[in-house]
């Protein structure tokens, strides 16, 4: 099976430490997107992920590609997409936290009952 070619889109020269465990989590290489053009035409990829993804790569989300792990019960992608979202509401988090510690973190941010 052809392994996936995914573009992480970061906003300047060097990723951020969180960027970086992002990137990795998905097998994604970087691309600077303030050197992209709306004129540009874009690099052959499978999908693209980021904060700042320039207009010829819109189309293709980085939901496609965490639906497509989760088909396929992918452990990491699901790691990915909680540690993205306790990060953006600020809750800290330990490193190779187990997946069911984190589950609980966010829901507990979210203001949901974990045991549920």
């Amino acid at each position: 099976m052809k392994r996936k070619k995914i573009l992480f889109f970061i906003s300047g020269p060097k990723p951020s430490p969180s960027e970086v465990k992002e990137a990795e989590a998905l097998g994604a290489a970087f691309r600077n997107a303030n050197l992209i053009r709306k004129t540009d035409n874009p690099e052959e990829c499978d999908e693209v992920f980021g904060k700042k993804i320039p207009e010829p790569y819109k189309e293709k989300t980085v939901a496609k590609l965490l639906e497509s792990f989760k088909a396929e019960g992918d452990e990491d992608a699901e790691r990915a997409e909680i540690e993205g979202k306790l990060e953006a509401l600020g809750v800290k988090f330990r490193a190779g936290s187990k997946l069911e510690t984190l589950k609980a973190k966010l829901a507990e941010a979210e203001g949901a009952d974990p045991t549920a």
